[in-house]
């Protein structure tokens, strides 16, 4: 989500994507405080039983489906990502000297069955047993890993942009031919033919969708008071 951010910014405009987020997140805050609101005076700790508390017996079963298909896409994507970065990492340390690029790599060795389904079903192997964790407490720690990986990410971007923008301004841009150009505060492309506007609602939403994991945060929680755990949010 946070890596698809700039293309987004390119699409649809940088101001356009900076309201959009600011809405996301009051959204997300909004949501995930409503819900616990929901919990405390309902005295049930399970989001699918509070909309259905709230909401009835058919809106809490769509939403159960609604997880199911979420969480099920989520793994895969994941697997997916992870297979190719697996595959970045082996072409880098071992076979980069004998493939013109990583694509031709990935075409002629790495996407091929003798190594996708070992790979992914070793990717399974790690997931699975996270999948299975009743109580969230045991991966408190992971917080501080994931902060971690987005500061290097943070840093990569800054100290790598000046480079991709020399790359772009000597290879790519021409300054009579306006699709080369950049403008990051035309939003026109939003409403075009392709409609960037939907795929930027669902990248910047997808950035603050967490409600899923608030419940099992919540229940957690050593002390799960309102003032606790809107500071968790």
């Amino acid at each position: 989500g946070c890596f698809s951010l700039p293309i987004r910014c390119a699409h649809i405009g940088l101001i356009f994507v900076f309201c959009l987020l600011l809405f996301g997140a009051f959204c997300s805050y909004w949501s995930l405080t409503s819900m616990i609101h929901a919990a405390r005076k309902s005295k049930e700790k399970d989001y699918s039983r509070i909309v259905k508390e709230s909401l009835g017996k058919v809106p809490a079963t769509i939403l159960d489906s609604i997880m199911v298909i979420y969480i099920f896409g989520v793994l895969i994507s994941y697997q997916v990502v992870i297979y190719s970065l697996i595959g970045r990492v082996f072409y880098e340390l071992f076979q980069s000297n004998n493939y013109k690029d990583f694509e031709e790599y990935e075409k002629k060795i790495w996407n091929t069955n003798s190594y996708k389904f070992p790979v992914m079903f070793g990717v399974s192997l790690v997931l699975l047993p996270l999948c299975l964790l009743k109580d969230l407490s045991k991966m408190r720690f992971t917080s501080m890993i994931g902060i971690m990986a987005l500061s290097y990410a943070i840093l990569v971007i800054i100290i790598e942009s000046p480079f991709f923008f020399i790359h772009y301004l000597n290879n790519v841009y021409k300054k009579d031919d306006s699709s080369t150009h950049a403008n990051f505060y035309n939003i026109k492309p939003a409403f075009k033919n392709d409609l960037y506007v939907f795929q930027c609602f669902a990248t910047v939403f997808y950035c603050f969708t967490c409600h899923i994991g608030a419940f099992p945060v919540y229940k957690t929680l050593k002390n799960n008071t309102v003032r606790r755990i809107n500071k968790v949010f």
